[in-house]
């Protein structure tokens, strides 16, 4: 996955692997990227908490609407925008028209210097702990129905990605409640 394969426009940097439910299902189900590559993906997102987008908008139109938003305020180019969105911890929320709420920051690089993802509260997010994220893409991947999977498919979904197993499940919560959005 690459930020061409999504449409990414330069100067927004914004993983919908990581961050967008259908390209994260998309991955996940095609059958023709090899397991080793998904784990690559799957291990890519990082340790944290992760908040993800629900909507129906793609990622490029996600981005058209966020650079919309910033030429309109006159905060696309990059110094107007660092300015705007202050130092590197500071950021700012913006609302898209489908009422979804995106964190805009300071990217990393000159050439991708805006930084997006969703925000943890609003109408089209969900957010989950990393690991149960893990845990359920690699599930989702080799398990062959929708029932609600199994300690033990869980603990073997676990350490395939490089987790510890755990001890219990409860019921609408953590890795269940996970696997019921996905």
């Amino acid at each position: 996955m690459t930020y061409s394969s999504y449409k990414i426009p330069v100067p927004i940097t914004f993983n919908p692997f990581k961050h967008h439910k259908t390209c994260i299902l998309k991955e996940v189900n095609n059958q023709q990227l090899p397991d080793a590559a998904l784990l690559g993906l799957i291990n890519s997102i990082g340790d944290n908490y992760i908040d993800i987008y629900t909507g129906s908008f793609t990622p490029k139109e996600i981005c058209t609407q966020v650079l919309a938003y910033l030429k309109t305020n006159h905060t696309f180019n990059q110094t107007d925008f660092e300015e705007w969105v202050g130092n590197s911890s500071e950021y700012k929320k913006i609302k898209l028209t489908d009422d979804s709420l995106w964190i805009v920051r300071k990217g990393a690089s000159n050439e991708r210097y805006i930084h997006i993802h969703p925000a943890k509260t609003g109408p089209l997010s969900i957010r989950f702990k990393a690991s149960t994220l893990k845990t359920i893409y690699w599930l989702k991947r080799r398990k062959k129905d929708n029932a609600p999977p199994k300690l033990k498919e869980i603990n073997e979904a676990r350490l395939k990605v490089g987790l510890p197993p755990v001890k219990q499940l409860k019921y609408g919560e953590g890795i269940l409640k996970c696997w019921g959005e996905f």
